[in-house]
């Protein structure tokens, strides 16, 4: 980049940039605890909750709160809102996975799934309300 004649613009005046690259490999033993006044529950990885390998959902430091969004779904065009009401600016979005069951051909695309099922859709429509991560 130098012999190009391009200055630098990385960390202390170099052509490097640091950035933070969060993953995690969830084992068999991970648990999720869930604090509520008065009661703790303890959920067990694989039978009670599935974890995204990368993002920022991947990293929580501390407790963090946790909203419950349905399927995390909003689908105009099928009068679906799973967000209608609820506030997770901040949270970590819990989702159901899939969409909507239906056998009407109308009604998300009925037995085949739309791109509402996807994770990668889900987590983009929770993190433009706000959300942490899903």
């Amino acid at each position: 980049m130098r012999e190009l004649g391009l200055r630098p613009l990385g960390d202390d005046g170099t052509y490097l940039q640091s950035f933070l690259m969060h993953g995690a490999i969830p084992l068999p033993e991970s648990r999720l605890f869930l604090h509520r006044p008065g009661r703790t529950l303890e959920w067990e990885f694989e039978r009670d909750f599935l974890l995204y390998a990368t993002g920022a959902g991947s990293l929580v430091p501390r407790p963090t709160r946790m909203v419950f969004a349905g399927y995390g779904i909003v689908a105009p065009e099928f009068d679906h809102d799973d967000y209608r009401g609820v506030d997770v600016e901040g949270a970590l979005v819990v989702v159901i996975s899939g969409e909507p069951a239906s056998t009407d051909p109308e009604y998300f695309h009925g037995e085949s799934e739309t791109r509402y099922s996807l994770p990668s859709f889900k987590q983009q429509t929770a993190m433009a309300r706000g959300a942490r991560d899903v």
